[in-house]
């Protein structure tokens, strides 16, 4: 059974967000559309708490209400496997490399008005409820050594021997480095021009990597090292093209390829090889060994074949002529051309 518990806060004293509450509201609606938490779930498997201009929401007993609920609804399944998902988009401080203090709703006017993401993260694996706890924090981490964090409202550090006890798999993914800021970007229409809809820049990009971009091998697969290698290799180039410097960060425990997120439609392979015709021709394309016909046909002069290819060497023929050339296909990764 999954779990979900998200945060998102727009609404502080001073410093208000525009972003926040429609990033978690996406990841919410990514859980819902993938499959993660079904319609019939969405009562005692998420917690969506969001801030308004009207309501005081988000405060630590507000949190801490919402994860007793679901700790208490996993329980009765004990026997099941659990995959807990907590989501924050707010202000953040940097308290240390795996210590994020998340700002709550009266953080301005209460500087300790924060709870730490690294005790509500061993609160939820202590349990030995949860078999794999994946964290998304949508923050800014700059240096404060003097904010001091409220604890969680259950019993947070007794190690409690179940079925999970010490073989959590866990994933963390920060929005920036630590020490760093993170940022807010315009939604785009389809012209690429601003619209007045503000989201987290990484937000936005991992909702992307998450439904199919980061499934890089094709395999309709998208594990922890498949969204982290997305992550470090993508997002900083990413964050650029919207004008902003931000890079982001992750950290595994014993997550890696086993803990597979979520499945996507499998990519089918890109063409990676363009074969120009020069004449008209009857041809035909083999591999190296002559014992797979690829592709044949009648051709005409500038008529092309876009093809995808594996690595290797290719014999193509004229089988009227008798002409004949070999191909070359280095890496599939990339796109080759010929002319015939």
């Amino acid at each position: 059974m999954n779990y979900a518990l998200i945060v998102g806060i727009d609404h502080y004293e001073k410093k208000g967000l525009k972003g926040a509450v429609n990033d978690a509201q996406a990841f919410a609606a990514w859980l819902k559309d993938s499959g993660q938490i079904s319609a019939s779930q969405q009562d005692d498997h998420m917690r969506v708490l969001l801030s308004t201009p009207d309501n005081r929401y988000v405060l630590d007993n507000d949190i801490d209400r919402a994860a007793h609920e679901i700790i208490a609804h996993a329980q009765k399944h004990k026997s099941e496997p659990h995959r807990l998902y907590f989501y924050f988009s707010g202000h953040g401080i940097g308290i240390s490399f795996s210590k994020t203090a998340l700002c709550l709703r009266d953080w301005y006017q209460l500087p300790n008005c924060c709870i730490s993401s690294m005790e509500y993260k061993d609160g939820f694996i202590n349990t030995g409820l949860f078999h794999e706890v994946i964290f998304i924090l949508d923050c800014c981490r700059q240096y404060d050594f003097l904010t001091e964090t409220k604890k969680p409202g259950f019993n947070y550090k007794t190690k409690v021997e179940g079925r999970h006890a010490g073989n959590t798999k866990v994933f963390i993914a920060y929005s920036t480095r630590y020490g760093k800021l993170s940022y807010e970007i315009n939604e785009k229409d389809d012209d690429n021009n601003d619209l007045d809809k503000h989201h987290g820049a990484f937000t936005t990009f991992l909702l992307e990597g998450l439904k199919g971009d980061a499934d890089e091998d094709g395999d309709g697969k998208i594990n922890a090292k498949d969204l982290q290698t997305y992550i470090h290799r993508n997002f900083s180039s990413y964050a650029t093209s919207r004008n902003k410097v931000q890079d982001a960060d992750t950290d595994m425990n014993g997550a890696s390829c086993e803990l597979v997120i979520c499945d996507v439609p499998a990519k089918s392979q890109p063409e990676n090889f363009i074969i120009t015709f020069s004449n008209n021709r009857q041809v035909q394309l083999t591999d190296g060994n002559l014992y797979t016909v690829i592709q044949s046909g009648s051709v005409m002069a500038g008529d092309q074949w876009a093809l995808c290819l594996e690595a290797g060497m290719y014999l193509l023929k004229d089988l009227q002529t008798g002409d004949w050339k070999i191909l070359t296909n280095l890496n599939p990764n990339t796109l080759s051309y010929a002319t015939f």
